[in-house]
């Protein structure tokens, strides 16, 4: 670099002597030039203004006439003569004329006057212009003056050549010639004046010029010295350290510049522009910083992406200083790092970390952060909040003790003396809104201060779990009750069947009577109670019919009665009659369900449990709000002055499982089974509540039909007939009182209590039995198999299937197998006698 300076140095003294030696060749013709068009420009405007003059000279119709003659006559007038001499006197011009183009010639017009002053008369020449120049031609189409230089033999001229138009039309041409012979003499003098100026110049700066470029050279000298340490330190550096001019041009790189961006020291010394060093996309930021950094301004190290020759990048961080000579800032130095490895290792934690965040708050099981000591909570994820049912702020300002209370300081001791993932167990979280949500809880060391929490929330599992103790304890009940169902509606057979034989035979007035009804009613509830049983467990098949609700609800307060405290008044307004369509064990169970329910309610308290009847006609708004098409409904009203239920409770008191009640106080399964219960008979319950004033459900049933009720009175009808009849049944009890009904009704009966002997006896006399009435349940052949040994040897036999529960037919089954009838028992006289006229006349039911 200081070898090239001093070669600079060099040069520059060589070419101020020759810069010097040409200044005064040079100056002189610049100066000719100068005053030569200063002396031309004087004389084209005065001959410019002679040239006008002519025009107010000379006649108006002056060249009119010269056109139209020859000539223009001696005796024009003297003064116009004299005008035009004085003219070129007062001027100095050689000569003043003017122009025509007659018949595409052109005439010379001129004025001469004689030497004698007293003349009163002068002579115009006019005549033809032959060796007109074809400037002269070229002016006539012309609007601007033309100026031209002729050089002959009586010297050189500036000549002016203005286009006029006379008066009338005529175009001339107004033309003024000025000898400019002495001009050449006086810009000679002017340029050996010049030169002779540039010389004495030049003789005294020389010394001067030579003593500092002597000095210049003992300075580069120094300067060479303290670079080279400077270079040297710089190459010692393991980071790039370079430099740059104002126009950021790279006027310094040290060594490791060559290696980062793979340029050579030549393309260094070439001058590189900075940004060539960065990505486009970084370049205008680079050029705005360094331009702040011109100004003066400081910043901070900054981060770019550096560009390699190669077109491969890596990242940087530069930290600049601005650099000034005598005072002024001249550009900026700086050094670069790469930060390839730092990139990689934020890069790295960014990527642990988002995985980490990801997991974090992507988990379905709850995450905390928690302090050891205090048990505050530090940090959650979506999980958490939703199980604590609170948000991150809520949570971050509460401790376990307030989410958790039950069993805290046994954890908190566990995790603030811990040092190992640690399992404890279930937790119950209370959320704000009052309900709870278990789970179970796992922590892990998290650092010296905190853990972290997961908790999977297992509330719903234990809930399933509960669902399934339920299920099974309903399955096994189904079991039981269907087993009990079987035996029991054998032994009401007889009970039912016996007791209604004698009433038919008994008079109105017998005193036996009342007793024997009491016998029969007494069988009808445990028949009803049976059906219970396996309505309960949905077991049994529900036959809707005309049902006179009042009668139930009061049966239903029979049995209540003795279980409501004193404490609770039961109030009764029954205002209707009404028969709704549904399954009579079904409704008792609504009534029992919704009662039980409210009194419950008021077991601490107290109050009144009102149940009302009415009869309402439903349509328009009514009916769309209870979801409900528009009719007729018995409406039930079943209320209290309990607790009441909170809002927040209301839309799921029918969910299955749901209870607000201790556990073990409740299933949460009644509520439920009403809602089922009434939705299944076509209607629609709704619940009012206000908590602190008690709770009143409104359940609307559809009215049975009045076809519907004459078709049930029609069917009540007992009809006997004359056929013969195969009865079969395995109980002897339930055979004979069967045989008597049958009796009664004017049949002829052939009863066997064995599926075998039925078939032997049948396969003899195919062709003299009318029905067969079977049951199900037989040891050896089932009802169903023996149906269809039956249709083997006579396949229009009809049969009627009757059974007390069996989990191997139902009607749907029993109608496939070719069965005409299906009856539960117990039967009774009239339900025997419909079922058999329906077969045999083929009525249908």
């Amino acid at each position: 670099m200081m070898n090239k300076l001093q070669t600079r140095s060099r040069s520059l003294f060589v070419m101020a002597v020759v810069v010097y030696v040409l200044a005064a060749p040079v100056f002189g013709f610049w100066d000719y030039a100068h005053h030569k068009n200063e002396i031309f420009q004087d004389i084209d405007s005065r001959l410019y203004n002679s040239a006008v003059i002519l025009k107010y000279v000379l006649p108006d119709d002056f060249h009119d006439r010269a056109v139209d003659a020859q000539a223009i006559p001696v005796n024009e007038d003297m003064a116009i003569a004299r005008k035009l001499t004085n003219l070129i006197k007062e001027t100095g011009f050689k000569y003043t004329y003017t122009i025509v183009k007659k018949q595409d010639k052109l005439f010379f017009v001129a004025s001469d006057i004689t030497a004698d002053p007293s003349s009163k008369r002068g002579t115009f020449y006019f005549y033809s212009y032959e060796d007109a120049d074809e400037i002269f031609f070229k002016a006539f189409e012309q609007d601007t003056p033309l100026y031209k230089t002729v050089t002959d033999q009586w010297g050189t001229v500036r000549s002016v050549i203005i286009p006029q138009k006379s008066p009338g039309g005529i175009v001339y041409l107004a033309c003024a010639d000025y000898d400019i012979s002495y001009v050449e003499g006086l810009l000679r003098r002017n340029l050996l004046r010049s030169l002779a100026i540039v010389i004495s110049l030049l003789s005294l700066s020389m010394p001067i010029i030579i003593i500092y470029n002597r000095s210049y050279h003992e300075y580069l000298d120094d300067l060479g010295a303290s670079t080279e340490k400077y270079r040297e330190l710089a190459n010692s550096l393991p980071q790039v350290v370079f430099e740059t001019n104002y126009k950021g041009r790279i006027t310094f790189a040290n060594r490791n510049a060559f290696e980062f961006f793979g340029y050579t020291p030549d393309e260094f010394e070439s001058g590189i522009g900075a940004l060539q060093m960065l990505i486009p996309e970084d370049r205008a930021r680079a050029l705005e910083n360094m331009q702040k950094r011109m100004r003066g301004n400081d910043l901070k190290q900054q981060e770019y992406t550096a560009q390699r020759k190669d077109g491969s990048t890596f990242p940087i961080v530069i930290h600049t200083n601005s650099v000034y000579r005598e005072e002024k800032l001249v550009g900026v130095r700086g050094i670069i790092i790469d930060i390839s490895d730092r990139k990689k290792a934020e890069e790295a934690l960014r990527e642990s970390e988002t995985r980490y965040r990801t997991l974090f708050e992507k988990s379905t099981d709850a995450i905390f952060v928690v302090e050891r000591k205090t048990g505050r909570y530090l940090d959650a994820n979506a999980s958490a909040l939703q199980l604590t049912g609170r948000s991150l702020p809520e949570l971050k300002r509460l401790t376990a003790w307030d989410v958790s209370p039950e069993g805290v300081e046994e954890r908190i001791k566990i995790i603030s003396e811990s040092n190992e993932a640690e399992d404890l167990g279930n937790v119950t979280y209370h959320r704000p809104d009052g309900s709870n949500r278990v789970a179970v809880l796992n922590t892990v060391p998290l650092d010296s201060e905190a853990v972290i929490g997961i908790a999977r929330d297992i509330t719903d599992e234990l809930a399933m779990e509960d669902h399934l103790r339920q299920a099974q304890k309903m399955e096994a009940i189904g079991t039981l009750a269907g087993g009990i169902a079987h035996d029991f509606n054998n032994i009401l057979s007889a009970i039912l069947g016996y007791s209604e034989l004698a009433l038919a035979d008994l008079p109105a007035d017998d005193a036996t009577r009342i007793k024997m009804e009491a016998i029969h009613s007494s069988g009808e509830r445990a028949r009803d109670l049976v059906a219970q049983i396996l309505a309960f467990s949905r077991k049994d098949e529900q036959v809707r019919s005309p049902v006179k609700l009042h009668l139930i609800i009061e049966d239903a307060l029979k049995l209540l009665r003795p279980a409501i405290p004193t404490t609770i008044d039961i109030q009764t307004q029954l205002n209707s009659k009404c028969l709704v369509l549904g399954n009579p064990s079904r409704l008792h169970q609504i009534i029992m369900n919704l009662c039980t329910n409210a009194y419950q309610a008021m077991l601490e308290t107290g109050g009144t449990l009102k149940i009302n009847l009415s009869e309402i006609l439903m349509a328009g708004d009514a009916a769309a709000k209870a979801r409900i098409p528009a009719g007729s409904y018995g409406k039930l009203i079943v209320s209290d002055t309990g607790m009441g239920i909170p809002p927040a409770d209301i839309e799921r008191i029918f969910d299955p499982y749901f209870t607000t009640k201790e556990k073990g106080k409740g299933t949460g399964l009644g509520l439920a089974a009403v809602h089922g219960i009434v939705n299944s008979h076509g209607g629609a319950i709704l619940v009012e509540s206000k908590v602190g004033q008690g709770t009143r459900f409104n359940v609307y049933l559809p009215l049975a039909s009045k076809q519907r009720v004459m078709q049930e009175q029609a069917e009540s009808r007992i009809v006997g007939g004359h056929e013969k009849i195969l009865l079969v049944d395995d109980e002897n009890n339930t055979l004979e009182v069967e045989k008597e009904m049958l009796k009664k009704l004017g049949y002829i009966v052939a009863a066997r209590n064995s599926a075998a002997d039925a078939l032997a006896l049948f396969a003899g006399q195919s062709d003299q039995f009318d029905l067969v009435i079977t049951d199900m349940t037989m040891p050896k052949m089932t009802g169903d198999k023996l149906t269809g040994e039956l249709r083997k040897i006579r396949p229009d036999i009809p049969v009627i299937l009757c059974t007390g529960y069996s989990e191997l037919i139902f009607k749907e089954k029993a109608e496939s197998l070719g069965i005409r009838g299906f009856m539960m028992k117990p039967v009774t006289m009239q339900q025997l006698s419909v079922m058999i006229r329906s077969v045999l006349d083929n009525t249908g039911r």
